[in-house]
């Protein structure tokens, strides 16, 4: 969300309040005219106080709240909000878990006017098929029908709960559909290889084998020094390793041998959260969304290093808008210690 939006949106709403805002810090004095605004029924105000309470910018940090906020933009036809609420529901965050309603909400946010809205809904969607029932999918479907939207949501669901996250963002890059049992044959033949040490690699990692990974890719580096994919990727895998300093350094790497490379600052924004340095990781993860603006891991990163640098306003943002674009965004990251 643009800055100038924001303002606009405090402009509209600053004439309430304007004694009691005085006496606060500009975050509270922000949430207060959000929440006037907000009780009074302006949907786009109901969906901002979710992302504050979220943030915990200007209120008490609170997940049911903003759930609950979220919720009333949802019901009011907020296409963000519901595909938010959606994702809120598939993790069990401020609510209990429930793939019923989070398919609903998902599917209702799937008519959505913007495409990166519409394209997060469908990759939730994808998601959560695998995890439920068909039965489960028919009665989500039958809530989301005009008059269900609303309607009091059934039990929780727990087919397929134990099924492991979907990868985030953050990592597309080293997605691979190749096994490490299908690929190590072909290193054996071809020992030499780069490219399969790489996707040996990529294996691993989606195994979470995070050292194997980290070795196949220092051998594709030993074999191909100048491959940036094998540096930024043994950069992410260092990461997940608690090896951030090394981390930098192989994103360093990638950077030199392919400039502007965005899977490069993402990662390295993200290496930069963990050793504390969130100055250096916004201006990463700026030049990756320069670059590439919807790339959710950047956006997510980000508003993680702007709450953490104190602004908790843009960071909650960042974090509504990473959920949007990719509602599973915050799996790996978490996994990663990245919060």
């Amino acid at each position: 969300m643009t800055k100038t939006f924001l303002c606009l949106a405090i402009v509209l709403t600053c004439g309430v309040g304007v004694l009691q805002a005085a006496e606060q810090s500009p975050d509270a004095a922000m949430a207060n005219r959000y929440l006037q605004a907000a009780r009074n029924g302006d949907i786009k105000a109901q969906y901002y106080v979710g992302a504050l309470y979220s943030a915990g910018a200007g209120v008490a940090f609170s997940d049911a709240e903003a759930f609950r906020w979220f919720s009333q933009a949802a019901e009011h036809g907020n296409a963000e909000a519901r595909l938010i609420v959606g994702a809120l529901y598939t993790i069990g965050r401020g609510v209990p878990q429930n793939y019923v309603n989070a398919y609903k909400w998902t599917l209702l946010a799937a008519d959505a006017d913007l495409a990166e809205t519409r394209n997060g809904a469908q990759q939730l969607l994808d998601i959560l098929t695998t995890r439920m029932s068909p039965d489960d999918i028919a009665a989500a479907k039958r809530l989301a029908r005009p008059g269900g939207a609303t309607a009091s949501p059934p039990p929780a669901s727990t087919s397929g709960a134990t099924k492991a996250p979907a990868p985030s963002a953050a990592a597309a890059a080293i997605a691979s559909t190749a096994s490490v049992a299908a690929v190590s044959p072909d290193i054996s033949r071809n020992p030499q290889s780069a490219d399969d040490y790489l996707k040996r690699g990529n294996a691993h990692v989606q195994q979470r084998a995070y050292a194997d990974a980290s070795q196949d890719f220092s051998e594709a580096i030993r074999l191909d020094p100048n491959n940036a994919r094998a540096y930024n990727n043994r950069c992410w895998t260092r990461v997940l390793l608690d090896q951030s300093e090394a981390a930098l350094a192989d994103c360093d790497q990638a950077l030199r041998l392919q400039p502007n490379f965005v899977d490069a600052l993402d990662s390295r924004g993200l290496a930069n959260i963990k050793l504390g340095r969130f100055d250096q990781a916004i201006t990463d993860f700026n030049a990756a969304l320069r670059v590439k603006p919807d790339l959710a891991s950047s956006l997510y990163g980000r508003g993680i290093a702007q709450m953490h640098h104190g602004d908790k306003i843009s960071g909650g943002m960042d974090l509504a808008n990473a959920l949007r674009i990719d509602p599973g965004v915050g799996d790996q990251l978490d996994h990663a210690g990245i919060r």
